[in-house]
């Protein structure tokens, strides 16, 4: 006889889903970049 755990749904706000690292992943080089060129103006 088995039994069924219920996992606990975290929403659509879950970190733990690789498509959310690949999106923090962009944002974060995305802020370095726009950081280094607005470096370069002043």
């Amino acid at each position: 006889m088995r039994f069924r755990t219920k996992k606990v749904d975290p929403g659509p706000f879950s970190f733990l889903q690789p498509a959310w690292f690949a999106l923090h992943t962009v944002v974060i080089a995305g802020v370095a970049t726009l950081g280094k060129v607005w470096e370069k103006k002043s």
